[in-house]
């Protein structure tokens, strides 16, 4: 069974679990098999919209490098350094905030900032999770399975014999880096050093930025 956009009855509401059960329960009777395609549309894991409203702290983030040209411009939250262009390799470098503050627009200066994806990249009215995040998962299971299994248990394991799960993935926009705190807190755990100290090898190329990178690449598929 397969929520789609059109539907007049509210994804995971009391309704669909009713029109869903006589659903299974008439296929039963007709000998046929009823699965579950646990998301509305896709990707994957975001139920419509229930994950991050029942745990709202996992909507998924990324890191983008902003351009700044006004020096007086400043971040309410999640700035994570400065950046400038080395005129003469063309490179990034790292500048501190009395340096920022000769941006202009000949001079522009980039500000790396952790920043929650905006819902409509991914075609979606509801924020995404990020799915590397425990609570994420845990949310995904609380609003989807459980409520499933409540309405409709009776029939798993054999009318209902397997869930369908659609293209689960992170979402960052094609310039930015999938990022939250805890994806800087695990990095630090595996690698022994803050990413946050190195942001200029992960957006620049420097010597390190091969090594960087991949031990950025390998903790976000661990998680």
């Amino acid at each position: 069974m397969h929520a789609r956009w059109g539907i007049t009855n509210n994804y995971l509401s009391e309704d669909w679990f009713e029109l869903w059960e006589f659903a299974r329960a008439e296929a039963e009777k007709l000998g046929l098999e009823w699965h579950i395609y646990d998301e509305f549309t896709a990707p994957g894991g975001h139920a419509g919209g229930h994950t991050v409203a029942r745990a709202p702290h996992v909507a998924q983030q990324q890191l983008k490098l902003v351009p700044v040209v006004d020096p007086d411009a400043r971040f309410r939250s999640g700035l994570l350094g400065w950046f400038a262009v080395d005129p003469g390799s063309r490179t990034l470098r790292t500048i501190d905030d009395a340096e920022s503050r000769k941006a202009s627009l000949k001079n522009p200066v980039f500000a790396a900032v952790r920043e929650r994806v905006n819902p409509k990249h991914s075609g979606n009215e509801f924020p995404l999770p990020d799915l590397t995040h425990p609570d994420a998962v845990q949310a995904f299971i609380e609003s989807t399975y459980v409520p499933y299994h409540e309405h409709s248990g009776k029939g798993f394991g054999s009318s209902v014999r397997f869930s369908f799960c659609d293209e689960p993935h992170l979402n960052a926009e094609s310039d930015a880096w999938p990022m939250s705190l805890h994806l800087l807190r695990e990095f630090q755990q595996e690698h022994g050093f803050a990413l946050e100290d190195h942001l200029e090898d992960l957006f620049g190329a420097t010597a390190e930025s091969p090594r960087v990178r991949y031990q950025y690449w390998s903790t976000l598929n661990r998680l």
